[in-house]
């Protein structure tokens, strides 16, 4: 029965709010509010964001400096109001980003087995290991038992250095007996670093213990490309409503090539089109061939920044919020030969 409510829920297991600060007082930023603007923190299972923001909180972060994503679109909707750079999809198969992006890696993911019997606690920390920069910092929030398995024990010595181990406290510990795994990123293959893996699991600390270690967050490049492959149906829905997108799809998409063509598994819903027109991957030359219509697209998306001001009681609060707004451009040669002029439908 708890697999199954695990299952139903996703995988998700929320971190304990008063947690947060306890993990925060591992970690540690130098500089001043300039500098810390080149701090980069994912946290690739967000759920509704709570636990990510407050870790920024933590660390005096601005929330530009948080990256987020979720599968779960209803969860996703709560976590975007946190964290403006907030993605809905799958984090293995659809979140794409920069690799060395990010400063910190906040990992609380799914407890479960997948279709292979393979821990998809493992499988995420595989898929999102590349985002971490060299020397940035892991905080692996998992259950304490599969540390000890044979992947995990062959692993992580060897992609991360400096490994501390902390137990949840316990008045949480006793409900799913989850651990906090800290690390460096540092490929390396290290006898030091197996001993003092062993040493952790078997004397692990509790969280809020002193420890001979602050982990300190390394400064990324201030650019990176972060989007997911997959479209919430809340995003799908306004782009649906523009008229440029209805009118590609209404002409239709078929690819005038000889060229060997690519199809989906599945028949792609109109979200999922209207997606592939604005990230260009459609890009390109179509047709009707009941009636020849011809349409040459190109699409893309960029960021749309948002300025809020907010009156809570006394305080004054700004807001910069970041949103993809996509541009896509269909010139309709069908009718640019009847009228003699180009006719052009452009979605800003």
């Amino acid at each position: 029965m708890a697999r199954l409510e695990s299952q139903r829920k996703k995988g998700y297991y929320k971190t304990p709010s008063h947690l947060i600060s306890l993990i925060a007082q591992y970690l540690t930023i130098e500089g001043d509010e300039k500098e810390k603007e080149e701090i980069r923190l994912l946290d690739p299972c967000c759920g509704e964001g709570e636990a990510l923001s407050l870790l920024g909180q933590e660390l005096g972060l601005s929330s530009f400096c948080l990256y987020g994503n979720e599968l779960d679109e209803d969860r996703f909707a709560k976590a975007r109001e946190r964290i403006p750079n907030c993605l809905c999809g799958d984090a293995i198969f659809e979140l794409k980003a920069s690799s060395g992006g990010f400063s910190l890696l906040y990992e609380n993911p799914p407890y479960d087995f997948d279709k292979e019997h393979f821990r998809t606690e493992f499988n995420f920390l595989q898929a999102h290991y590349r985002f971490l920069a060299n020397n940035g910092i892991l905080v692996y929030i998992v259950p304490e038992s599969i540390l000890s398995h044979e992947k995990f024990f062959k692993t992580l010595p060897v992609w991360f250095k400096d490994i501390r181990i902390f137990r949840f406290p316990p008045e949480d510990y006793s409900a799913f007996k989850q651990v906090v795994v800290f690390g460096r990123k540092k490929r390396l293959l290290s006898k030091k670093e197996e001993q003092n893996y062993l040493f952790q699991l078997k004397h692990p600390l509790t969280l809020g213990d002193p420890c001979n270690i602050i982990y300190k967050l390394p400064k990324v490049r201030p650019s990176i490309s972060f989007f997911s492959l997959n479209i919430s149906s809340h995003d799908a829905s306004e782009l649906m409503k523009n008229k440029t997108v209805k009118h590609i799809l209404d002409v239709g998409v078929e690819k005038n090539s000889q060229e060997k063509k690519v199809k989906s598994l599945m028949t792609l819903r109109s979200g999922h089109q209207a997606l592939l027109l604005a990230s260009g991957i459609m890009d390109g030359a179509y047709y009707r061939s009941s009636n020849n219509h011809i349409l040459v697209i190109h699409g893309d998306v960029e960021q749309e920044i948002i300025e809020k001001v907010e009156d809570d009681v006394d305080v004054t609060i700004y807001k910069t919020l970041k949103k993809p707004k996509a541009h896509i451009i269909a010139i309709d040669l069908s009718e640019t030969k009847e009228k003699g002029e180009l006719v052009i439908t452009n979605l800003e």
